[in-house]
């Protein structure tokens, strides 16, 4: 479940794109500066597009648990607002290809691996009605307390999520290679891979 959180403070993007970035070519490209410049703002939006917040919540869901889907579709304003996706690096290399470095910096996933939510979502939850989570796995609720459960599990799970949000000060960076090719008038990505620690 680490891994997931990971997942989700990976690659929940916000357009939050550097203009910053350094536009590379190799030495036996032969491509004019004009054409490298436009060129990268159309690399650009493809790799907005594929970090884009709509495609990676979909990925994301599948591996999440039912219960946990409703909580965080709620939540992905306040996650999202603390990822930045960076665009560090666009080169362009032979035969129409371009490679591009892209860093999602993430508040440190250690702060929210699922043990450590539950375990404070459930003391937050115990705070605010005087139920244990535990008590109430053993005994047979209704639909509507289940859902009623459920909503109000999600609520103190919202308020610990923004508390460590707000109280970040560590941060993750994680390296990406995006491996491009331009085919007729469009460039489409072949690849992307996570560089290693």
């Amino acid at each position: 479940m680490k891994k997931v959180i990971f997942v989700l403070l990976s690659i929940f993007s916000i357009p939050s794109f550097s203009d910053e970035y350094k536009i590379i070519a190799d030495y036996n490209v032969k491509i004019s500066k004009t054409e490298q410049e436009n060129s990268s703002v159309e690399i650009e939006k493809v790799i907005k597009k594929e970090f884009s917040q709509d495609k990676m919540i979909k990925e994301f869901l599948q591996y999440e648990p039912k219960e946990y889907q409703e909580y965080y579709a709620s939540k992905w304003d306040v996650i999202t607002k603390n990822i930045q996706n960076v665009i560090k690096e666009i080169r362009f290399l032979p035969n129409k290809k371009v490679l591009s470095i892209v860093t999602i910096i993430s508040p440190d996933p250690e702060n929210f691996t699922s043990k450590k939510l539950d375990e404070e979502a459930a003391k937050r939850y115990k705070q605010k009605t005087g139920k244990s989570i535990e008590t109430l796995k053993n005994q047979k609720l209704s639909e509507e307390e289940t859902k009623k459960t459920i909503a109000d599990f999600n609520s103190a799970m919202a308020e610990v999520v923004d508390e460590k949000l707000a109280a970040t000060v560590k941060y993750s960076y994680v390296d990406y290679t995006v491996e491009l090719i331009k085919k007729g008038n469009r460039w489409e990505i072949l690849d992307i891979k996570q560089l290693s620690k």
